[in-house]
């Protein structure tokens, strides 16, 4: 119980100074995206990755390649990128994808 009390105090403190540093306590959309196979490559992905993080978004992004702002999701190949993406929405950890 103290673990999980723990937690929520740090997480409530965090949402906190992320809104003061920001400006807007709304929250962060959580947006999972897929790069691999991607008919405008990897590279174009993730800058799109990483110009939505720059706008507030928090961009999950499964693939190979990394980006300040960005949780990279490591996958060996497209199939298994899109399962990691469908198991990112079946457990609810993005809003969308």
């Amino acid at each position: 119980m103290a673990k999980n009390l723990n937690e929520l105090v740090a997480s409530t403190f965090l949402e906190i100074a992320e809104g003061i540093e920001s400006g807007s306590f709304a929250a962060k959309p959580k947006i999972a995206l897929t790069g691999m196979g991607s008919e405008h490559g990897e590279a174009n992905a993730i800058a799109g990755a990483q110009a939505a993080a720059k706008m507030g978004i928090d961009v999950y992004y499964i693939g190979t390649l990394e980006a300040e702002g960005v949780t990279t999701i490591h996958v060996a190949d497209e199939e298994e990128g899109h399962k990691k993406m469908e198991e990112l929405l079946d457990k609810k950890e993005v809003d969308g994808a």
